[in-house]
């Protein structure tokens, strides 16, 4: 791999200084190579079988690269694809893409994943679900954990996940049992061409690592922070919502005392529950107010937000 380097290195530095040599400034010798040629470039090694195209044009700028840097043996693992089905949905790419964004990950045994990034790390945390094994507690756990950390391994490089990592495994009973699962966790890091540093499980089944982060994560990729919750995950409830469209309602009679008419605009749900679960409060205020409440619910309208307009 890194002879590999050396050739490629050295044939775009003498690239560089033949076309250097063959036009005048300014002129643009050198400019970083695109999608394609970049993911040779920093994924293709031996190991590699087979690196298949979908797009000619991309196929024969894939082989002149490969060629250019000497690396023929290399090339010779290009494949055009040209089958009818669509090469994703050939080879479930599109599977594993919902995968990898998804927090729960499960396992062939029954137990699952779940991964939660923060601000400060990325916490994983191991589960039996379920898989409850047939009489020996220890072995379920022992199994599980086993398996995860395939798992987690696997997704650590599928999802580009970089920085502080910190794995909860399943509570064992025994420390032989917790170094064998330290010691697969550090084995199946070993392919892991991102450095990584790894800390002594815990006596509570934490294990604290670091991966360096080389690129912007999967969901940093291909997702967008939600405009409804802005990214937190988490909504104000229905019964929120209700409390504070009350509030508001007192606040606009506090300025406005004289308004006979006032038109609230929510979601849905929320002016279900108004309709409902909070007539009262709602009658208590038509009645304190001597106002008529004119509610409308929208689908479209983000939980937590609304409007209460005097008329």
């Amino acid at each position: 791999e890194l002879q590999a380097d050396v050739h490629f290195l050295t044939a775009l530095w003498q690239h560089v200084q033949h076309q250097a040599r063959q036009v005048g400034a300014p002129y643009l010798v050198h400019q970083e190579v695109d999608l394609v040629l970049r993911t040779l470039r920093d994924c293709l090694t031996a190991e590699v079988e087979r690196v298949i195209i979908d797009d000619a044009q991309a196929y024969a700028r894939a082989h002149a690269f490969l060629q250019a840097a000497e690396l023929p043996h290399l090339a010779a693992n290009l494949v055009l694809y040209e089958d009818t089905p669509p090469l994703f949905e050939a080879f479930g790419i599109e599977r594993e893409i919902e995968r990898a964004l998804q927090r729960k990950v499960w396992l062939k045994s029954g137990g699952y994943i779940v991964i939660d990034h923060t601000e400060a790390l990325i916490a994983i945390d191991v589960n039996t679900g379920r898989f409850v094994g047939k009489s020996d507690p220890a072995a379920t756990m022992l199994t599980t954990n086993l398996e995860a950390v395939q798992e987690i391994v696997r997704q650590l490089r599928l999802r580009n996940l970089g920085g502080l990592v910190i794995i909860d495994f399943i509570d064992m009973d025994t420390d032989e049992h917790r170094q064998l699962v330290f010691r697969a966790l550090e084995e199946a890091l070993r392919d892991d061409r991102a450095r990584t540093k790894i800390l002594q499980m815990s006596e509570f089944g934490l294990v604290e690592m670091t991966r360096k982060r080389v690129r912007a994560s999967l969901d940093q990729v291909l997702c967008t922070p939600c405009s409804y919750c802005h990214g937190t995950g988490r909504m104000e409830s229905a019964a929120t919502a209700c409390s504070k469209v009350l509030r508001e309602i007192q606040r606009v009679m506090r300025v406005t005392p004289y308004t006979k008419k006032v038109m609230v605009n929510v979601h849905s749900t929320v002016a279900a529950m108004l309709y409902n679960e909070e007539r009262v409060h709602v009658a208590a205020l038509e009645q304190t107010w001597h106002i008529t409440l004119a509610i409308q619910g929208d689908n479209d309208m983000p939980h937590g937000h609304f409007e209460v307009l005097s008329l």
